[in-house]
């Protein structure tokens, strides 16, 4: 059977000559016990990590919930459909994210202190983020 997952990632032209292009979170399936790893999805969708990260980052820009889930069985997945397994799962890639954010803060203290920007004006402004149009994501998951 031809493997369809370049489609996923790329848009193919038609018969009739009209361009089309699917998702990564098409190949993804709901729950953290389905995760796919990122070698197996960029297999999957013949991409490299990089560039499965920049679609990951787009969807997410465009509002998908893909999920993430760190260490050995970890990978990518939607929520589950069990609403309170889907909560907890959101929980554990919402602190998994915040902590990865926080660390990347910290860092930018001392440079921040060196340029002469006060660390009380570290802050971040969702609103600033979303108008960056996908670029609000480090695709460090």
């Amino acid at each position: 059977m031809k493997n369809i997952a370049t489609h996923f990632v790329r848009p193919y032209s038609t018969m009739k000559g009209v361009y089309k292009s699917m998702k990564i979170s098409e190949l993804l399936r709901h729950g953290a016990e389905n995760a796919l790893s990122a070698a197996t999805l960029c297999r999957l969708a013949e991409t490299t990590p990089r560039g499965l990260r920049h679609y990951i980052a787009s969807e997410r820009a465009a509002g998908a919930e893909i999920l993430y889930q760190p260490g050995g069985h970890g990978g990518y997945f939607l929520p589950s459909l069990d609403v309170e397994q889907a909560h907890r799962e959101r929980l554990a890639f919402y602190n998994v994210m915040r902590s990865r954010a926080l660390g990347t803060f910290k860092t930018l203290r001392p440079v921040a202190r060196s340029l002469g920007v006060p660390v009380g004006q570290l802050a971040f402004d969702l609103a600033d983020c979303e108008s960056d149009k996908g670029e609000n994501e480090n695709g460090r998951d």
